[in-house]
């Protein structure tokens, strides 16, 4: 949860880190709702460009919810 919106009007912010590479992904959200349709639609992007999840593991924040 961010204090103040974005530019875009986005209140959230989802942080998709790969442990075994170390890349990232940063996404904003308006909604916490939206959190589920990004994480598709970031995991079936990356399976198109030939990432194999089932070898992939990711790391997800525990900030607490406000």
């Amino acid at each position: 949860w961010m204090k103040k919106a974005s530019l875009g009007r986005n209140k959230y912010w989802l942080l998709v880190v790969d442990e075994t590479t170390d890349m990232s992904w940063s996404i904003f959200l308006k909604q916490k709702s939206d959190l589920a349709s990004a994480m598709v639609k970031l995991l079936e992007s990356l399976q198109e460009n030939g990432l194999n999840l089932y070898k992939t593991k990711f790391r997800f924040d525990n900030s607490r919810e406000k």
